[in-house]
C-alpha cells in the first residue's frame, strides 16, 4: 500500500478552531484533518505544552495544522476568536468545565453568534457531576474508570499501567467520530450543538458491560473469570523474550499438541483436548505452558509452531516494529522529508493518506487570520 494524492477528503471546507493541548484534542482534530479538514490551533502564547516536553510528539500529532498564537484572557484576542467561531463548523476544547465560558468563549457565546456550530468539549470528568473539577490525567481516568476492576491475566499480582494512554486516545477517537457524523448534517440545517466528552465516560462506557457481568466470586477474585484463560496469554522464553498465544477455539489447542507432544508429552492431557476442560483446569495448564515455553529460544518456537496454524506472535519490543514485514507491506509507515512518520490507521481503496504538512511553528499562521478578521471588523 502506498500514499495517494487522491486520497478522499470528506471533510474537505469544514474548518475547526482547535483551542486543545496536550494529547485527546490534538489526536481528535489530526484525524479529522486527515479526512480533509482545516484546523486551526489556538495557542497561549507559551504554546501547547507538547512543543517543549516531546517535540516529536508534538510534530505527529499536530501535522497539517494551522497555528494562531494569541492570550486568550486579552478582551481584544475574545473579540477576535469569536470572529473566527462566526466562520468555523467546529470548535473543540480539551479545558476543565468552565474554563473556556470564564473567558468568554463558552458554547452559549458562540451559539448566540454562530447557530450552526458543534461545539465539542474533551474533560477528563464531564461537564457535570461530582468529579467534574477534579484535575487528571490518563492514568487517573482509567483507574476511576474500572479498567483495574477485571483482569485478562491469570498472573494478576501486580497492576500495570497500560502502555498507550488509552483514556486518552479512546476519548479523541470517540470526539472524532461523533463530530464527524454530526457534519453530515449540511451547515444550514444544523444546529448548534454540544458535544460533552471525557476520558472517563469513554473508557467506562468500554468497562461496564464486564463489570455488570462480574458475579461476588469474580469481583473479588477476576482470574476465576471464564474468559481468563491459561492458553491466551503471554509467556516467557527461555532467551529472555515473549510470546503471545491464542488458542481460544480448540482446533488451535490441537495443533499446538501436534506440535510440542514429542518433546513435551504432559501436554497431550486427554482433559484439556476441550475449550472446557482447560478453562476448568487453566492454573495447572498454565504452570506447564511456563514451563514448556520457559524451556525454549523463541527461535525454537517459530521453528516448532507452524504459523499457518496457530494464533501465536511474539512480543515485539524496542524499535523491532518498525522493521516488522506486515508493518512495511501494509504501508503504515510513510517516508517524508522529516523522516518516517506513522500513516493513516485505515486504507480507503488500498491506500494510506498522503504525509501531510509538517507541524506549524508557533504563531505561524497569525498574520493571516489578523488580515482576515481585523480587516473585515474594520
Amino acid at each position: 500500500m502506498t500514499s495517494a494524492q487522491n486520497w478522499p477528503q470528506p471533510l474537505a471546507g469544514v474548518r475547526i478552531l482547535d483551542f486543545s493541548v496536550l494529547l485527546p484534542g490534538p489526536y481528535c482534530t489530526y484525524l479529522l484533518q486527515q479526512m480533509g479538514a482545516e484546523v486551526i490551533k489556538i495557542e497561549p502564547p507559551g504554546g501547547d505544552p507538547v512543543r517543549g516536553m516531546n517535540p516529536l510528539s508534538f510534530s505527529l500529532l499536530n501535522r497539517g495544522k494551522k497555528s494562531v498564537c494569541l492570550d486568550a484572557k486579552a478582551p481584544e484576542s475574545v473579540e477576535f476568536l469569536l470572529r473566527m467561531a462566526d466562520d468555523a463548523d467546529v470548535v473543540i476544547e480539551g479545558f476543565r468545565p468552565g474554563v473556556m465560558a470564564g473567558l468568554g468563549l463558552g458554547f452559549e457565546a458562540m451559539r448566540e453568534r454562530n447557530p450552526h456550530l458543534i461545539y465539542a468539549s474533551i474533560s477528563g470528568y464531564g461537564q457535570d457531576g461530582p468529579y467534574a473539577n477534579r484535575p487528571g490525567h490518563d492514568i487517573n481516568f482509567i483507574a476511576a474508570a474500572g479498567y483495574f476492576a477485571s483482569t485478562l491475566d491469570l498472573d494478576d499480582a501486580t497492576m500495570q499501567r497500560p502502555r498507550l494512554r488509552i483514556a486518552d486516545y479512546f476519548a479523541a477517537m470517540s470526539t472524532a467520530f461523533s463530530v464527524a457524523s454530526l457534519l453530515r448534517t449540511p451547515r444550514a440545517q444544523r444546529s448548534a450543538t454540544r458535544v460533552d466528552a471525557s476520558m472517563f465516560d469513554t473508557l467506562a462506557s468500554l468497562t461496564l458491560p464486564s463489570i455488570l457481568g462480574m458475579t461476588p466470586e469474580s469481583a473479588a477474585d477476576p482470574t476465576v473469570r471464564a474468559d481468563v484463560l491459561a492458553d491466551v496469554a503471554v509467556y516467557r522464553t527461555a532467551d529472555g523474550q515473549a510470546l503471545s498465544i491464542g488458542t481460544l477455539e480448540d482446533k488451535f489447542w490441537h495443533a499446538v499438541v501436534a506440535a510440542l507432544r514429542e518433546r513435551f508429552p504432559q501436554i497431550a492431557d486427554p482433559a484439556w483436548s476441550a475449550r472446557q476442560g482447560r478453562t476448568r483446569d487453566k492454573r495447572r495448564l498454565a504452570q506447564l505452558l511456563r514451563e514448556v515455553f520457559g524451556s525454549l529460544t523463541l527461535a525454537e518456537i517459530e521453528t516448532l509452531l507452524p504459523a499457518d496454524q496457530l494464533c501465536w506472535m511474539p512480543v515485539l519490543r524496542g524499535t523491532d516494529l518498525l522493521q516488522d514485514p506486515q508493518v512495511l507491506a501494509r504501508g503504515l509507515l510513510t517516508q517524508t522529508p522529516r523522516g518516517l512518520e506513522p500513516s493513516s490507521a485505515v486504507a480507503l481503496n488500498g491506500q494510506r493518506a498522503p504525509a501531510a504538512e509538517p507541524a506549524p511553528e508557533l504563531g505561524q499562521h497569525n498574520a493571516e487570520f489578523q488580515q482576515a478578521y481585523r480587516v473585515a471588523a474594520g
